[in-house]
């Protein structure tokens, strides 16, 4: 495997080592006396990490290895478990060895872990012990209000903090504003400068890379309308709005790599027309609440044909990923958002019209187990539980906003008791298929991770149930 060991930019206080080479890391920890049955090792990824590949948990003493887990395609942040069984009390040394998939894609950077951060090491390798357990959404919410919340500035991190805002919205309190003020001020200055990790680990300083980082700002047009930093939105869609009236990345993919062709992307109408409505609505400006509805009627045609959502297509004219659950929860999700926010103003009819009738496409594929298979046309696939937790949030929303009829109220609850029982001890929604950086192919493998996106989309879910809920007790007066 080629390694490149260029040590990738770690924000003020965080540390990490790579994983390179076949001696991998050596640490020592302390194993939980109690630890006769299952213990897991609990590492979270310090860098991104664009192949294939495994990490593998090993007695440095006896050389024997105790677990090992897949870490393909992940992010900066996202954590990671291995299993293991029978591992001696009190501390021992353990190594972490990173083994490439021969198979697959050989990686251009080694795999980075996080070995200590200014949060009393909660991102530092650790051993849990016990059974793995379920915890309730109230742990997910105290999990994602923290540290553990942060993540890469782009989408992934939108839909944490969109969904915390959405709690805040339904249930404010003081505890969940300072968790979400907290985080914004791990990216952003008091005078506005951005800072951040980019999506090959470089450091970023007061640009975007693309659209789908404008998701990151909700909480700041929300709740911090004054916030300087704002001006980087507001420049960025300025200077990518084309003459055609697509504000996009002309010539680059969604990670800032160049291509030889313009995509137009469904992720768009989440990430970009609901933000802009936000920010229209907080100007009262008709002109860019206009631009905002835009986004989404000039990306229709390139991303819903025949009744099918694709992920993206090319401007000459290729489509990709049909049938994609997190494709159809980018469609969806973005639709309501942005119909909720504008239609006041713009009517939206055409807008609604489209929501409704994919919304209705999707339910006739929901499954008995209250979930969605990751693609629609392959029932047998497994679910993708962010996918899941974004259609649900949809439909809740539609519900709400009087676009849609009670049974898809029903399948949203249905959904959310669904994934309830995939929250892990730690607060994290598991079953979530990968980041979408392999092939199509991939998303259709058994592989699955716990995604701090996922668990920020299901609170996008619990909170359009509660404010629902909210409202019909006020309406029997209990």
């Amino acid at each position: 495997m080629h390694i490149n060991n260029k040590t990738p930019y770690f924000s003020e206080g965080l540390s990490g080592a790579a994983l390179g080479g076949p001696e991998g890391v050596v640490l020592r920890l302390p194993v939980p006396l109690n630890c006769e049955d299952i213990c897991r090792c609990r590492v979270f990824a310090g860098s991104e990490f664009h192949s294939r590949g495994s990490l593998v948990l090993k007695d440095v003493k006896s050389g024997l290895e105790l677990g090992r887990c897949e870490v393909s395609y992940t992010c900066q942040f996202q954590p990671f478990y291995i299993d293991f069984k029978n591992a001696p009390s009190g501390d021992i040394e353990v190594s972490l060895v990173l083994k490439e998939d021969s198979d697959r894609l050989s990686s251009q950077s080694s795999f980075w872990v996080f070995t200590g951060d200014p949060f009393e090491n909660c991102f530092a390798p650790a051993f849990l012990t016990g059974a793995e357990e379920t915890r309730s959404e109230q742990n997910l919410l105290e999990a994602h209000t923290g540290p553990w919340g942060l993540q890469p500035f782009n989408w992934i991190y939108g839909c944490v903090v969109d969904g915390l805002s959405d709690q805040m919205l339904v249930q404010p309190s003081e505890s969940l504003f300072s968790g979400i003020r907290k985080q914004i001020s791990w990216f952003f200055s008091e005078k506005g400068s951005l800072e951040y990790t980019g999506p090959h680990s470089e450091k970023r300083e007061n640009e975007l890379f693309g659209i789908e980082q404008l998701l990151c700002f909700i909480p700041l047009l929300r709740f911090i309308p004054d916030h300087p930093g704002i001006r980087i939105f507001d420049e960025f869609c300025k200077k990518h709005l084309g003459p055609d009236g697509l504000i996009m990345d002309r010539g680059v993919d969604a990670e800032g790599l160049i291509l030889e062709d313009y995509f137009v992307s469904v992720e768009g109408f989440y990430t970009l027309a609901y933000p802009l409505a936000l920010r229209a609505g907080q100007l009262n400006d008709l002109s860019l609440m206009k631009t905002a509805v835009d986004q989404i009627r000039l990306r229709l045609p390139y991303v819903l044909k025949e009744g099918i959502v694709y992920q993206k297509s090319s401007i000459s004219g290729h489509f990709y990923q049909p049938y994609w659950a997190r494709a159809y929860c980018w469609f969806l999700l973005g639709l309501v958002k942005t119909i909720a926010l504008a239609r006041k103003d713009m009517g939206c009819q055409y807008l609604i019209e489209a929501f409704q009738s994919v919304a209705a496409s999707v339910l006739d594929t929901f499954k008995e187990d209250g979930l969605f298979p990751v693609y629609f046309y392959e029932p047998e696939t497994l679910a993708d539980t962010s996918g899941c937790a974004g259609i649900g949030a949809a439909f809740a929303l539609g519900y709400r906003e009087g676009l849609l009829g009670k049974e898809y109220l029903d399948c949203a609850r249905l959904v959310e008791r669904a994934l309830s029982k995939q929250i892990n001890q730690d607060g994290f929604l598991c079953g979530a298929s990968q980041l979408n950086r392999g092939t199509p192919d991939f998303q259709k493998e058994e592989f699955r991770v716990c995604a701090q996106f996922g668990g920020g989309l299901y609170l996008q879910l619990t909170a359009a149930l509660s404010g629902i809920r909210i409202k019909e007790n006020q309406n029997d007066g209990t």
